[in-house]
């Protein structure tokens, strides 16, 4: 689309796309948090004030144990 198209009497192309709402259901607080390391839905641990899945705070654990 050029700057001077609206001067041709070229139609805009409109594509608009329609959003789909979420048809996740939240069975409760668990669900709607993300995992700080993978980001993925159904964080269920809090550690250090982010929430973690098990398996992601298992491996972020032993990472940072590594590092020292």
């Amino acid at each position: 689309m050029g700057v001077l198209d609206f001067m041709k009497g070229k139609p805009k192309d409109e594509t608009v796309e329609e959003e789909e709402p979420e048809s996740e259901s939240a069975t409760g607080p668990v669900s709607m948090h993300e995992c700080r390391l993978c980001g993925g839905k159904g964080a269920d641990k809090k550690f250090g004030g982010m929430h973690w899945h098990k398996k992601c705070l298992r491996k972020a654990r032993k990472m940072a144990k590594g590092a020292m």
